[in-house]
């Protein structure tokens, strides 16, 4: 029940959909380091969800740059292994709704009982009825992903990409090199221990780092430091940015 040693390598496509040595995935987000909230993770109701196909949240976090913060596993005993600030453990997880509602799983879209199909859910039992698609497979798998954490010498990585970019928010274009404070490096697909320069890293400022997908966390500091950066975007000539 505890599924193979998942080599991402080996798995294969076919007719559309993913098998390791003859056993289909499912894919979700281990990192359950912090919550919306504050929410603890300790509820399962607040805890992220297993996806069993290609949903429109997938395809969203797709479009997002956010699809390498998910992993692929074939366990098959309904617990899976999450990241937490003590460290990692295993837990059960619900599968997500739009995954169930695009497959009317058990009658999903039609009954009342939606909650008790997602609460009851027995990934078993799925596999008995039905396989699952993903046009693409994550990097990493239950077994191989890491902690996602800054690395010991982020701060040197964040500097020097600030100045290579100017001390300049790459959205807005204001220059910061006087109130370096506002200025942060942002990890565009999420995962902080990815620092690829080329393809990952974007300098913002903190407003606009606090309008990136799924960083409601930054609202309140952004809000606290937006008439000092409306200020200073008048002061360089720039028009100021509306709500989108």
């Amino acid at each position: 029940q505890q599924g193979v040693e998942l080599k991402l390598d080996k798995v294969q496509t076919r007719n559309g959909l993913f098998v390791h040595e003859g056993l289909h995935i499912v894919i979700y987000i281990p990192d359950h380091t912090f919550t919306t909230a504050g929410k603890s993770y300790d509820a399962i109701k607040n805890r992220r969800r297993v996806h069993l196909y290609e949903c429109q949240t997938i395809k969203g976090m797709k479009a997002a740059s956010k699809y390498d913060r998910y992993i692929a596993t074939t366990r098959r005993d309904n617990l899976y292994p999450i990241e937490t600030i003590k460290g990692k453990k295993d837990v059960s997880l619900w599968p997500c709704k739009n995954c169930l509602d695009v497959l009317d799983y058990q009658g999903y879209t039609q009954t009342y009982q939606q909650n008790k199909i997602r609460e009851n859910f027995d990934i078993e039992e799925f596999f008995g009825q039905y396989t699952t698609f993903f046009s693409e497979k994550p990097q990493h798998s239950d077994r191989t992903f890491p902690p996602n954490d800054y690395v010991k010498n982020w701060s040197k990585i964040s500097r020097a990409q600030k100045k290579i970019k100017n001390w300049t928010c790459e959205d807005c274009r204001i220059n910061l090199s006087s109130h370096t404070k506002y200025l942060h490096t942002h990890h565009i697909n999420g995962n902080k221990w990815d620092n690829n320069h080329h393809t990952n890293l974007l300098v913002l400022c903190i407003v606009c780092h606090a309008k990136q997908p799924y960083h409601g966390h930054m609202q309140a500091n952004a809000q606290k430091a937006q008439k000092f950066i409306e200020d200073l975007r008048r002061e360089q000539g720039f028009a100021i940015k509306t709500a989108e």
